[in-house]
């Protein structure tokens, strides 16, 4: 496992910190989360959606133009 830390100083005084963040980087994520966050295929079917319609969009716009 993977410790990180971010430092932020303010740019008047370099000498102290304004805020300091320490996370730890993993491959894999705590089992509370899993649940919440889409699986790729998921994610995969909502971008295909979209680009369909968006063709779907184009299409209707191109046809009306015609005139």
């Amino acid at each position: 496992m993977l410790f990180r830390s971010i430092v932020e100083y303010a740019l008047r005084d370099v000498a102290k910190p304004i805020g300091v963040s320490t996370y730890r980087v993993t491959r894999q994520l705590p089992e509370p989360l899993r649940d919440e966050i889409p699986s790729i295929e998921d994610l995969e079917a909502v971008i295909g959606k979209l680009r369909a319609d968006l063709n779907d969009d184009g299409e209707k716009a191109a046809g009306q133009q015609k005139v």
